[in-house]
């Protein structure tokens, strides 16, 4: 078995051949808020779109609607006269 002032030895002698380690970088705070801003943008600008392009939809959809309304009432004179009559 290896004595640990033998073991100190062989390691300090193995590190000075090989280059020591470097740590991991490691990003600053500031980084991440930077791309936490640019996320939340991001997503406000889809919902934005998204949400503008439902209310066009619905608007599109309720003017079908009128307008088919306005077609039945135009269609069946007649038939208006005869419900008021009634």
């Amino acid at each position: 078995m290896e004595t640990l002032g033998a073991t100190i030895k062989r390691k300090s002698d193995s590190e000075v051949e090989s280059e020591p380690k470097k740590g991991k970088q490691r990003r600053s705070g500031i980084d991440t808020v930077q791309f936490l801003r640019d996320y939340s943008d991001m997503e406000f600008q889809f919902k934005r779109e998204e949400l503008r392009k439902k209310a066009l939809i619905e608007n599109l959809t309720v003017s079908l609607k009128m307008k088919g309304v306005n077609k039945q009432k135009t269609q069946f004179p007649g038939f208006q006269r005869y419900l008021a009559g009634v």
